[in-house]
């Protein structure tokens, strides 16, 4: 365990007592941001597949062509999602700091507390 690990734990706690809505709303753009993650890998094997499959003359084939757009729209809109919760994500991290003194003070006194075994009266 580090100071710092205790410390986000400890902060999401906080948050989650303080502010369900708040920890709720940071989780879910977590898996969202992994899902587009994991679209766009999805997206980009399966055109090097079907690119990789038809030889030479890859832009007579239409289904490579239309594996081109879709990829293309996907991307961008997945990059016009993810600019977005960018900025929520900074709003929430915004509202967190509010909150991260009382979690670094209750990781500093767990790391006090713990080495007071090492104090020899």
């Amino acid at each position: 365990v580090s100071m710092e690990g205790l410390e986000d734990q400890l902060l999401a706690w906080v948050i989650d007592h303080e502010k369900p809505e708040l920890e709720r709303q940071r989780l879910q753009l977590v898996r969202q941001n992994n899902f587009f993650h994991i679209r766009m890998q999805e997206l980009e094997v399966l055109l090097i597949e079907k690119i990789g499959t038809k030889g030479k003359d890859v832009l007579a084939d239409e289904e490579v062509i239309q594996s081109l757009e879709v990829t293309k729209e996907t991307s961008t809109t997945l990059q016009i999602k993810g600019e977005e919760t960018k900025a929520t994500e900074a709003q929430i991290t915004a509202a967190r700091n509010e909150y991260r003194r009382v979690a670094q003070r209750a990781s500093l006194l767990y790391f006090a507390i713990e080495k007071l075994h090492v104090v020899n009266y």
